[in-house]
């Protein structure tokens, strides 16, 4: 979060875009906005929280007011990172060779 909190507001904006990319990508679901969330560390009512656990996720993290750039970006770093576990284990996962 220091890297990003070091990033003047477009750049900022711009980067949420493009994680707010990302984890949609990833098909988030309810659950893991919630997890999300509980991991960021960010309280469930503030905006980016809310958005991110709406059915379907609102996505516009970008148009948040400057003060909240850095609580959704640990939203959606911490959701995202959520989906992609819980994608990769369903869609990824390959068996394990025998042993010999």
């Amino acid at each position: 979060m220091g890297w990003f909190s070091g990033l003047g507001p477009t750049r900022q904006q711009e980067v949420l875009q493009e994680v707010a990319d990302y984890a949609m990508q990833a098909q988030i679901t309810p659950a893991d906005g919630r997890a999300g969330v509980v991991r960021s560390g960010v309280k469930p009512t503030a905006n980016p929280a809310v958005m991110i656990c709406m059915d379907p996720p609102r996505y516009g993290f970008a148009g948040l007011p400057t003060a909240e750039h850095v609580k959704a970006c640990r939203v959606l770093v911490s959701v995202f990172a959520i989906a992609d576990a819980r994608r990769s284990e369903t869609y990824c996962h390959s068996p394990k060779p025998a042993r010999r």
